[in-house]
């Protein structure tokens, strides 16, 4: 310890003070107590009274910039790991506690921890069990900077499944007792930034009530409320929460650290239930209802629009050119409702309103497995041009069912020829072989994302079969049947 002391460059000790002490009178002062070791600086007055019964106290204390992880490293105890290597690099404190060894109060109290400044107040009541009360305010704050690094990924096996379940501290919940308010001026958590963010919370004989818990984000405000019982065997929670005004986007993108599946102003509600004794068992035991409204935003990962254009493209024996580099639905507007019964999120009335399409869908999401089955029904409204594809006016009015299937990470997007879709479908074919015979194959000229040839384009030789030897609908037909096989 003496080479690691050596080392840090604090291998210097001071400690100078004034004391009075009278056992008759029962009276304690530490007058200009100032010490200095292992790289800490401290300054401190201490008058105390009472010291054999209830030991009455009022001290006043400053703690100079320190190192905390340099401090770790003498005393030869390792670091709390971090994601953020510097973090708990710089210390301060001051503070003035007055009380006794039942109840003390710390008033005012400034601490200063990395680039976080917190001031406010403080009172404890008990350490066993805890029962603190406080009004404290940040000024910015990034917690996940104190998070332990990101562990490299498990194969998930049932038995690692069930360790990973995050199980609820029933015990301590039931014996916390708080009365609270934090105020942060900016937050970083999970990857999202908050603006103003406030909690005031209040715990006592196992249950627990957040609210308000709320901030600006993302353009918009949050508001949320969470009260949790831990008084029976399973904890048993209840929460509401209203997004408004927040481009969901950039939210998701901070908050996944993946590719957004959503864009648009957001304006979300939900009010869910659930019970048990882990994160497993509460995302199985979910239950509630949520509403959404999303605008002027693109749904990201499908271009709607190019999967009718292959399917005309398809039909007609020809292939679309390359890919788009971003594959996106825009829309104008988006809605629907949300109904969650035991872990499967339900909807029945998904509404996409955009100057191309209009979509409606229907289908599941089971939050456990994390699996999708969802069914659009794409109308083209207009034209394609705002897809950066070519003009659809053919198309127009015509129906077209697209299931969704996959895992949350991996969605898949194809045409769906089911039982529902079939007869759809042969209307759908009908009355394209019908323009098809009133206009001939010009009707479908352009709708393909392929220039038609040119006009110095030659002849096909003598021995190629002629696309006039098959009529259109059936052309038509037989495509459409290898796009939905």
């Amino acid at each position: 310890m003496a080479q690691r002391v050596a080392d840090a460059g604090h291998d210097s000790f001071n400690f100078s003070s004034d004391l009075e002490l009278d056992l008759a009178t029962q009276q304690l002062r530490v007058e200009e107590l100032q010490a200095a070791l292992l790289g800490l600086e401290l300054q401190a007055g201490l008058t105390a009274e009472q010291i054999k019964e209830t030991a009455e106290f009022d001290l006043e204390l400053q703690l100079r910039k320190c190192n905390p992880r340099q401090l770790m490293n003498i005393l030869a105890l390792p670091p709390p790991p971090t994601a953020d290597h510097r973090a708990l690099s710089h210390l301060a404190l001051t503070a003035r506690a007055g009380g006794n060894l039942e109840a003390i109060q710390i008033e005012p109290l400034t601490l200063e921890l990395d680039d976080s400044r917190l001031t406010g107040r403080l009172e404890i009541n008990n350490l066993s069990p805890t029962n603190l009360a406080f009004d404290l305010e940040v000024d910015q704050l990034d917690l996940d900077r104190y998070l332990p690094p990101e562990a490299a990924e498990v194969p998930a096996t049932p038995e690692t499944a069930a360790a990973g379940a995050a199980q609820l501290p029933l015990e301590m919940l039931r014996q916390l007792q708080l009365d609270g308010r934090l105020a942060i001026a900016n937050l970083k958590i999970s990857g999202l930034r908050l603006e103003n963010f406030l909690l005031q919370i209040q715990a006592a004989d196992g249950r627990i009530a957040v609210e308000p818990l709320q901030g600006r984000l993302y353009g918009g405000q949050l508001a949320s409320s969470l009260n949790l019982d831990a008084t029976a065997q399973q904890a048993r929670l209840e929460t509401a929460s209203q997004l408004n005004g927040v481009q969901i986007g950039p939210l998701l993108r901070d908050l996944t650290g993946a590719r957004e599946r959503i864009r648009g102003r957001a304006e979300v509600e939900y009010q869910l239930q659930s019970q048990g004794a882990d994160s497993d068992q509460l995302t199985a035991n979910l239950n509630g209802k949520a509403a959404f409204t999303f605008q002027d935003g693109a749904v990201v990962g499908v271009n709607i629009g190019r999967l009718l254009r292959q399917t005309s493209a398809l039909a007609q024996g020809r292939l679309l050119g390359e890919q788009e580099r971003e594959a996106v639905t825009d829309f104008t507007e988006l809605t629907g409702t949300v109904q969650i019964t035991d872990g499967v999120a339900t909807n029945r009335d998904l509404r996409l309103r955009s100057p191309l399409l209009r979509i409606s869908g229907e289908g599941t999401a089971n939050l456990v497995s994390r699996e999708v089955d969802y069914l659009l029904s794409t109308t083209l409204a207009a034209t394609a041009e705002g897809q950066s594809g070519r003009d659809l006016t053919e198309l127009q009015g015509i129906t077209v069912p697209i299931r969704v299937a996959g895992t949350f990470d991996n969605l898949r997007y194809r045409p769906e020829l089911g039982a529902g879709g079939l007869e759809q479908l042969q209307q759908n074919l009908g009355e394209m072989g019908r323009r098809l015979q009133e206009d001939g194959p010009s009707a479908l000229e352009g709708l393909l994302g392929a220039p038609p040839p040119p006009d110095n384009q030659e002849a096909p030789a003598e021995s190629a079969p002629k696309q006039e030897e098959q009529r259109p609908e059936d052309r038509l037909r037989d495509g459409l049947r290898q796009l939905f096989r």
